[in-house]
């Protein structure tokens, strides 16, 4: 349930030395990837509008280039119309502490940006979250 002017992670993994957040800020669904502490290999994809009160779907969706750290498409949806994409230059081969962790409403420890405070805690209601993880296409999977 999104709240009037709503803030704060829905998912976090990571922290700003590298790590993904999909969050809220001044309402508006972003995705962040920090692929280390610098900001040339820090890529932000952002809705342009605030999400009205109320139940939402929100849905991240990221088509992997493939290949080692390669970079992608990340595509923001509401309610299942897109309201942002854009280029992930390049991704994460392991994170860099042992301490980061994958956080569900809120960002533990190091944060991902500085974008929230305080832990970035969300504050509305999250029912449901759903991470599904694909092969690339033209990935090896274990199974080949």
């Amino acid at each position: 349930m999104v709240p009037d002017k709503a803030e704060g992670v829905l998912i976090a993994l990571g922290s700003n030395f590298g790590g993904w957040s999909f969050y809220l800020k001044d309402g508006r669904p972003v995705a962040l990837m920090a692929a280390t502490q610098r900001p040339e290999d820090t890529y932000r994809v952002a809705a342009a509008a605030a999400l009205p009160a109320g139940p939402a779907q929100v849905r991240y969706d990221f088509d992997y280039d493939g290949g080692f750290n390669a970079g992608g498409l990340m595509r923001i949806s509401v309610d299942g119309r897109e309201v942002a994409r854009g280029r992930i230059g390049h991704t994460l081969s392991k994170l860099p502490e042992m301490t980061d962790t994958f956080d569900v409403g809120f960002d533990a420890d190091t944060p991902v940006t500085d974008d929230y405070r305080d832990g970035g805690y969300f504050n509305g209601e999250i029912r449901k979250i759903e991470v599904q993880i694909q092969p690339a296409a033209g990935a090896r999977t274990a199974r080949d």
